[in-house]
C-alpha cells in the first residue's frame, strides 16, 4: 500500500521533499560547525587568560625577589655609616636623646621599605587589571571587532609599568643615613635626610607610579570604545583583519 502511494507521488512533489531533506541536513551540519567554532573561540580566549596569569605570576615573583636582593645590598652598603652614627650618638650624655636619635635613624629606612613595598603592590594590581582588560579585548577580537587601538594602549601600559618597576627598585636601593659633626647639628641633619626621603618617595609616586596608573586607565578607555566588548564568542564572527 505504502509503495503504491509513493509511486503515485508526482515528480515535482518528490523534488520538494528532497530539497527539504537537503536543507534539514545542511542545517544540522551548520549547527555542528557553529558549535565547533564557538568552542574553538572560547578555548582561544581561555588560553590567553591562562597564559597571562602564568606570565604575571612569574613576573611579580621576579620583581619581589629583585627588591629583596636590593634591600640586602643596601643594608651592607649603609652598614659602615650606621655604625659611625651609633658611635657618635653613644657619646651623647642625654640617654633619652640617644635612644630617640637611634630610633629615628632606623625609621628612615623602614619608611622607604614600606613605601617601596606599597608601590610594588600597586604595580601588581595594575598588572592584574591590565590582564583582565586584555582578556576582554581578546573576546572582542574573536567576535570580529577591531581592537588595534586597545592593543597599542596595552603595550604602552606594559612599558609604563616596567618603567615604574625599575624606578621602585632604584628607590629600594637607596639607603638613608644621618651624618652630623656635633650634637647641636643633629636635628638639622635629621631634617635634611627626612626631606630627601620625602622628596624621593613623592617623586616616585607622582612620576612613574602615576604614569603607570594613567596608562592602564587609557587602556580601559580604549576598550570602552569597542561595541559589544563583553559579548561571548560566536561562530559567525571572525577576528578583524582576517579573510576567513
Amino acid at each position: 500500500m505504502i509503495k503504491k502511494r509513493l509511486m503515485n507521488i508526482s515528480p515535482k512533489f518528490a523534488l520538494k521533499i528532497l530539497i527539504l531533506a537537503a536543507v534539514v541536513l545542511l542545517g544540522v551540519n551548520a549547527i555542528q560547525v557553529n558549535a565547533q567554532k564557538i568552542n574553538e573561540a572560547r578555548q582561544k580566549v581561555e588560553e590567553v587568560r591562562t597564559g597571562l596569569r602564568n606570565a604575571i605570576k612569574i613576573k611579580q615573583e621576579e620583581a619581589k625577589k629583585q627588591i629583596e636582593a636590593v634591600r640586602e645590598q643596601v643594608k651592607e652598603k649603609v652598614k659602615t655609616q650606621r655604625e659611625a652614627f651609633k658611635e657618635k650618638i653613644s657619646q651623647m650624655k642625654d640617654e633619652r636623646k640617644r635612644q630617640t636619635a637611634e630610633r629615628l635613624e632606623e625609621q628612615l629606612n623602614q619608611i622607604n621599605e614600606r613605601w617601596t613595598t606599597h608601590f610594588s603592590n600597586v604595580l601588581n594590581q595594575l598588572e592584574n587589571v591590565l590582564a583582565k582588560i586584555e582578556i576582554r579585548a581578546q573576546k572582542a577580537e574573536v567576535n570580529g571587532s577591531d581592537v588595534s587601538s586597545v592593543k597599542t594602549a596595552i603595550e604602552t601600559a606594559r612599558n609604563a609599568i616596567k618603567t615604574a618597576r625599575d624606578a621602585v627598585v632604584t628607590q629600594a636601593a637607596k639607603g638613608y643615613t644621618v651624618t652630623f659633626e656635633s650634637e647641636d647639628k643633629l636635628k638639622d641633619a635629621f631634617k635634611t635626610v627626612k626631606e630627601q626621603l620625602r622628596k624621593d618617595l613623592t617623586g616616585l609616586r607622582d612620576g612613574a607610579i602615576r604614569n603607570a596608573r594613567k596608562a592602564v586607565q587609557d587602556v580601559f578607555q580604549a576598550l570602552r570604545q569597542i561595541p559589544g566588548v563583553d559579548k561571548e564568542p560566536t561562530a559567525t564572527s571572525t577576528p578583524a583583519g582576517t579573510n576567513e
